[in-house]
């Protein structure tokens, strides 16, 4: 019990540290700035650590190691936030993103994966006098992946950033 409170009281110092990471705002989801940050949860890495440094062999700590990825994808699957982020086409498979060992992430890259920035969507959460329908698609509603994937209005830049890919 006295560790658990310890933990609860170190996740808010952590939270803070993985939305430094990140560039993210207080908005993010708890789970979204995780997976974009690449780091567990306080809660996830004591569990696994207590049971990883019980003087196990390597193979059985590598293991546990998976085991923690596991467990942390199952928790990010179930989270209610960023459901766009969660699809196998586009969103983060946690091992993939966590072992991925290149790119940064930036502000820019977590207002798209989270879903917060300047899409209609995430403003009229704000001010819900404002539409949250894209201008270019009136029908449609304006979030990142709507933005980044389908509106024609950013046609040529992904036609670009495809074929730099």
């Amino acid at each position: 019990m006295e560790t658990q409170a310890y933990i609860r009281q170190a996740e808010a110092v952590h939270l803070r540290a993985c939305l430094g990471v990140i560039s993210g705002r207080p908005d993010v989801s708890y789970d979204a700035t995780f997976v974009i940050a690449g780091v567990p949860s306080l809660a996830l890495l004591a569990d696994d650590r207590a049971r990883i440094y019980q003087h196990r062999p390597e193979d059985v700590k590598e293991e546990e190691r998976r085991e923690t990825l596991n467990r942390w994808q199952d928790r990010w699957d179930r989270a209610p936030k960023g459901r766009w982020t969660h699809r196998p086409k586009h969103g983060p498979n946690i091992t993939e993103w966590v072992e991925r060992g290149h790119g940064e992430v930036d502000y820019h890259l977590t207002q798209l994966l989270s879903g917060h920035g300047y899409f209609k969507s995430h403003s009229q959460r704000h001010n819900n006098t404002l539409s949250a329908l894209c201008p270019a698609c009136p029908i449609t509603v304006e979030d990142a992946e709507h933005v980044f994937f389908r509106c024609p209005r950013f046609h040529e830049e992904r036609e670009r950033l495809q074929q730099d890919l």
